[in-house]
């Protein structure tokens, strides 16, 4: 029974990796827009596990693409502004950005990353995944590790540019959405927490809002 186990287990790991893993997307170079294809791997690419539907960590530092005219190269957050790709019916979007960190360390002070882009309009909304690991006891007392993840969250517009959201003890969370630029009228009126948590349904909600404000401005035009 446990060699049968084994062997399906190893037959659908087969099938995993003998399937094409490689989705419609795109790249910007030079404010130019490069069709191709975008690698998907079926792994956690942290800590190489099998997932179920797809893994995002690795695409904050690289993407693997393919273009249309058959090059492939492995682009970081340095060499291309940005990427897409469609997996599955959703589109993911990943914009090149430049992060400035307090650190006593020099070489964390500034780290370049693609952010997920949540929510995107005049003020978008976008996301960077940080991993801690952590030391857990195995079952028999061996030592393990275990991969913490958390999300920062950034507010961009070409007006203010990239501003990272942080409640402080001098400013809430609320101050700091309305000096972005998301309206002051809609956070006094949503029914959503405004917590950090919240922002990705805070942000879909803002969408709908948005969008029902610029359907009275027609009617009054």
């Amino acid at each position: 029974m446990r060699i049968a186990s084994i062997v399906l287990l190893l037959m659908l790991s087969a099938g995993l990796y003998a399937q094409d893993w490689w989705y419609d997307g795109y790249i910007i170079v030079d404010n130019k827009k490069v069709e191709g294809m975008v690698w998907v791997p079926p792994h956690s690419q942290t800590t190489g596990n099998v997932v179920c539907g797809i893994d995002l960590e690795g695409f904050y530092s690289l993407v693997k693409f393919r273009s249309n005219n058959g090059d492939e190269n492995i682009y970081g957050p340095h060499d291309i502004a940005g990427f897409s790709f469609n997996h599955e019916g959703s589109i993911y979007i990943f914009q090149s950005n430049l992060l400035h960190h307090k650190s006593i360390i020099k070489s964390e002070q500034i780290r370049e990353r693609f952010l997920n882009v949540v929510y995107l309009g005049e003020v978008s909304l976008l996301r960077d995944i940080r991993l801690m690991q952590h030391d857990v006891t195995g079952i028999k007392g061996g030592g393990n590790q275990e991969y913490l993840t958390y999300y920062e969250y950034y507010l961009y517009s070409q007006e203010k540019g990239l501003h990272h959201i942080s409640a402080s003890k001098t400013k809430n969370l609320y101050q700091v959405l309305v000096e972005g630029g998301i309206s002051e009228s809609f956070l006094f009126q949503t029914d959503v927490k405004v917590t950090i948590r919240n922002l990705p349904l805070l942000f879909e909600e803002y969408e709908q809002w948005n969008s029902k404000q610029q359907d009275k401005n027609d009617l009054t035009i």
